[in-house]
């Protein structure tokens, strides 16, 4: 059966993990050194550095293999989480015992709300990664919380700082929604600079008597 090129890089890397294996290999290019009756000076010093060598490379690979498995979500599937995660906002909303809470949590879900249908009204869909961004964190915090909940550890200072940390994200949510309309309130100014331009020219071309 064949496999993928992505297969076996993960396989050599599996392998070179193995002390075992890197060991091994650096005694076979020992034996094959002496085979070849190369000085005895490098045949002390190759196979060490090979050792070394090995385990950095090893490393750095993992670490790239590690990165491509967390590369960062795609537009699309970063507007899809954002619907799924309003959705949560208006069910954790509603099942909150505590009123504030559930204020906060429908407060930014309306925010989450308004900046999706920006996102699609302008076509900015670029921005659902960092709103992506945004919700992980607002995400990690109630996923947290209701941990405590459901163990009865939810103490009034607990849900303090709960309420603070909402609080804090709502106006995040806020700032995000203002600086995604940024566009929009620049391009109203110049439309309106160019409405009252066209009137001025016009109530100019009046008085030259171009309109009886």
């Amino acid at each position: 059966m064949r496999h993928s090129p992505g297969f076996y890089r993960r396989f050599a890397v599996l392998a070179l993990h193995k002390e075992a294996v890197r060991g091994g290999l650096c005694v076979i290019l020992l034996l094959t050194l002496l085979l070849f009756g190369l000085p005895f000076w490098l045949i002390l010093v190759v196979p060490p550095l090979t050792y070394a060598g090995l385990w950095l490379a090893t490393s750095i690979v993992s670490k790239t293999s590690s990165d491509e498995r967390e590369s960062p979500r795609s537009v699309d599937e970063a507007h899809v989480q954002s619907l799924g995660f309003q959705r949560k906002l208006q069910v954790m909303a509603n099942r909150s015992e505590y009123r504030q809470i559930s204020d906060q949590l429908r407060q930014i879900s309306s925010w989450v709300d308004k900046i999706l249908q920006t996102i699609v009204e302008d076509g900015k869909y670029q921005a659902s990664l960092p709103l992506a961004d945004l919700i992980d964190t607002t995400d990690s915090l109630l996923t947290a919380y209701l941990k405590v909940v459901r163990r009865g550890l939810d103490e009034s200072d607990v849900r303090e700082r709960v309420r603070e940390n909402l609080a804090t994200l709502e106006t995040a949510y806020q700032r995000f929604w203002q600086q995604l309309n940024r566009d929009a309130v620049v391009n109203l100014h110049a439309l309106s600079e160019a409405i009252e331009l066209s009137l001025s020219d016009f109530g100019t071309f009046r008085q030259l008597g171009g309109i009886a």
